[in-house]
């Protein structure tokens, strides 16, 4: 069960869409285009989460965390020594998720819920029954009734 109710997913051509990569002889091709738009764009360098970092003083480190996580090495150049080592979507997702949780460790996080108003994505239109789903689903509603319970208990 999804936590808003129940979800279908299709999962064809996920495996193909982890894998999909340009090889390093594309990306050296790329680099050295006499157009000078493709080839600036494929000057950068990938980090490990996937973002493109322009120049030397654009790059990151990430500190080992509590957890002794290890995000040194941050950066993963796209040249033919890459060969060896296909980044795929899912590893680019492995490190963001590794960022994400050290960034989070290192905050004050806050949580935001979004809730849909109408399951036919119709501007304007509030449909309760599908927001009150939600809000159970979410467990929203049932922490507010057991606040409001414990403010206003009866003692027996």
């Amino acid at each position: 069960m999804h936590f808003a109710g129940q979800v279908q997913y299709d999962a064809r051509g996920f495996l193909e869409k982890n894998r999909d990569y340009l090889a390093p002889e594309i990306i050296q091709i790329l680099r050295s285009s006499h157009v000078q738009l493709i080839s600036t764009l494929f000057q950068s360098q990938l980090s490990k989460t996937g973002t493109l970092i322009e120049n030397e003083d654009q790059r990151y480190n990430t500190t080992t965390i509590e957890s002794n996580l290890d995000l040194t090495n941050t950066l993963m150049p796209l040249n033919a020594s890459h060969n060896r080592l296909q980044a795929t979507v899912s590893t680019y997702f492995r490190y963001s998720l590794t960022d994400l949780f050290s960034k989070m460790v290192h905050g004050s996080p806050k949580f935001v819920r979004c809730f849909k108003p109408n399951n036919d994505r119709i501007p304007g239109c509030f449909d309760g029954q599908t927001v009150l789903e939600q809000l159970k689903y979410s467990g929203i509603l049932a922490g507010k009734l057991l606040l409001i319970s414990s403010i206003f208990s009866v003692e027996e």
